[in-house]
C-alpha cells in the first residue's frame, strides 16, 4: 500500500522532532543538505550540514 505524501512528511517530521528532542545529532545529520542553513533559537546562523547537528548535541555536564 502506497503512503500518501502528506503522511510521509508527517512521519519524517515526527522522527526529526524526536531526534532533536533527544539531541541525537548523529542520526540527524543525513536530513541536512551539505549547504543547509539554519537560524538557531539564539539568532545565530548555522551553515553546513555538519554545523547543525553539532549545535544540537547535548552539552556535557
Amino acid at each position: 500500500m502506497a503512503v500518501a505524501p502528506e503522511d510521509a512528511i508527517r512521519a519524517r517530521r515526527k522522527l526529526t522532532n524526536k531526534l532533536i528532542a533527544a539531541h541525537d545529532a548523529a542520526r540527524l545529520r543525513p536530513f541536512f543538505a551539505a549547504d543547509a542553513r539554519l537560524v538557531a533559537g539564539d539568532g545565530g546562523l548555522l551553515t553546513g550540514a555538519d554545523a547543525i547537528p553539532r549545535r544540537l548535541r547535548r552539552p556535557v555536564p
